[in-house]
């Protein structure tokens, strides 16, 4: 197996290509593009599988290889209505090149329908989650306080800043609780982040981790009490999966994406992004023991049957083998 990227990580059982660019993250897929097809028609595989339709899809569809198979991770599909003519055109063109698309959420799939790509060659499922790494965690040490956990990015569209403000509000009603945001950004989102701890009191309560390794992650999951994840829109985000796994009661933004997991007041709570709404959540969850421990096994028996790696990863080499076999006759 042959990974193309643009980061020079070793990855286990692969041979790792690297493409070197100095092209900012919306150029370097277009310049990169002549670069890539001949990387690819030299190693000549039996399938081309791209993830990131707008990104590194497009770099598999300018390869003219078949099959080609694009994943749809979720703002690369959820975003389409706003984006500019230029991207819709690349979305389109790497959507007509494909001859499987596999997307991250069930509410993705109408999209892909609308430029043209027939639906039989849709199927909606996460690659899943490393069950096993995750039950080799070990618990961290945890306070008295209830702890709620964050591990998205940084960026503004993913509403961090949004919950230090909700979670605010929740110290000020007196409530035994406390923040851990992981995730990572830029110094500045950093900053913000941080003015938003000072500007709110909330020094004590909070802690400003950043980025861990995944088993670290893992551990800290299994210590939490409440997940939060609050963008605008997304696709099934891996984290959600593991947080839920590992027994913290989800706390989500109330869009499409997250009603294929989350059923509101029965296994977690859906949010609107704003102050009020998301400070409304977080004292449900905190004040409601019962519903936090009775969510926890359906969470993780959903988790099981739907998203599983291992499962999932069989499930995409069956999808393989079809389509190559289809080539071939």
């Amino acid at each position: 197996m042959s990974i193309i990227s643009f980061t020079p990580d070793a990855i286990k059982g692969a041979e790792v290509v690297f493409i070197k660019t100095k092209a900012g993250e919306k150029l370097k897929f277009i310049l990169s593009a002549p670069k890539v097809k001949n990387i690819i028609n030299k190693l000549n595989p039996d399938i081309v599988h791209a993830h990131y339709i707008t990104g590194r899809g497009f770099l598999g569809a300018f390869s003219n290889k078949h099959p080609l198979v694009l994943s749809a991770w979720g703002s690369d599909l959820a975003l389409s209505q706003h984006m500019t003519p230029a991207l819709k055109w690349i979305l389109k063109y790497a959507v007509l090149k494909a001859d499987f698309i596999n997307t991250s959420a069930e509410h993705l799939n109408p999209i892909i329908g609308k430029l043209g790509f027939p639906n039989k060659r849709v199927e909606a499922f996460q690659y899943g989650i490393d069950i096993k790494s995750i039950d080799n965690a070990k618990e961290q040490k945890k306070t008295e306080r209830i702890r709620i956990i964050s591990s998205r990015d940084w960026k503004p569209f993913y509403n961090v800043e949004l919950l230090i403000n909700a979670f605010g509000e929740i110290i000020r009603l007196g409530k035994n609780a406390e923040l851990v945001i992981y995730g990572s950004g830029t110094e500045n989102q950093k900053k913000l982040l941080e003015k938003a701890v000072s500007d709110n009191k909330v020094g004590k309560f909070v802690a400003i981790i950043g980025y861990v390794p995944q088993e670290e992650l893992y551990s800290a999951f299994k210590s939490s009490d409440i997940f939060v994840s609050i963008p605008e829109s997304d696709g099934t985000p891996l984290s959600l999966l593991e947080a839920m796994y590992c027994g913290a009661f989800p706390i989500v933004s109330d869009i499409l994406a997250n009603r294929s997991w989350i059923e509101d007041g029965k296994n977690g709570l859906m949010v609107r992004t704003n102050k009020a709404s998301v400070a409304d959540g977080l004292l449900k969850a905190i004040e409601n023991e019962q519903l936090r421990i009775t969510s926890i096994e359906k969470n993780r028996l959903q988790v099981v049957k739907k998203a599983d790696r291992t499962a999932n990863m069989k499930r995409m080499e069956k999808i393989y083998l079809e389509l190559i076999n289809e080539k071939k006759s």
